[in-house]
């Protein structure tokens, strides 16, 4: 298609509505996936912690385009909860931010528990436990802190 106009100016026009879907998705994506994670880490083994990889292995088993497509049916055409297309503001942008968070948790769950419980059992945990300081201290405190690094690294990519 041709416009006839600079390209500059057909990407400045472009560039709101897609950062304004995309950074949306980012940072929820990022703290329930790291919410969901903790929580699983800290159920380790447990119903919990089964539960969450079940949940994540199906997420990351279907794909981002079915999620869409079934989002779009249910909740634009069946129920008329939102539009299917559009954008005018933040009410149109409400449903993909949502199917694009929820579609994405299952890998990140999995990525974000794996760097806490390869935290869990290093040396300066087993000092903190040691020291009778309170689980949720030496999660948040120690483990959390630590395991940042892998989850920022991942995140950033």
């Amino acid at each position: 298609m041709e416009y006839n106009e600079p390209v500059v100016d057909v990407l400045k026009r472009g560039v709101g509505p897609s950062l304004s879907l995309t950074v949306p998705i980012f940072v929820v994506r990022s703290a329930f996936a790291l919410s969901m994670a903790l929580i699983a880490a800290w159920f380790r083994g447990g119903a919990v912690d089964k539960a969450m990889m079940a949940f994540s292995t199906v997420m990351m088993s279907v794909n981002y385009v079915v999620w869409v497509l079934l989002g779009q049916f249910l909740f634009s055409y069946k129920f008329g909860c939102f539009p299917v297309w559009g954008y005018e503001g933040w009410f149109y942008l409400a449903l993909p931010v949502a199917i694009g968070v929820f579609s994405s948790l299952g890998a990140d769950v999995r990525f974000f528990r794996m760097a806490l419980l390869d935290e869990m059992y290093k040396p300066y945990v087993l000092t903190a436990r040691s020291k009778k300081l309170s689980q949720s201290v030496i999660m948040v405190r120690h483990v959390l802190r630590n395991a940042l690094i892998p989850v920022v690294t991942y995140v950033s990519l």
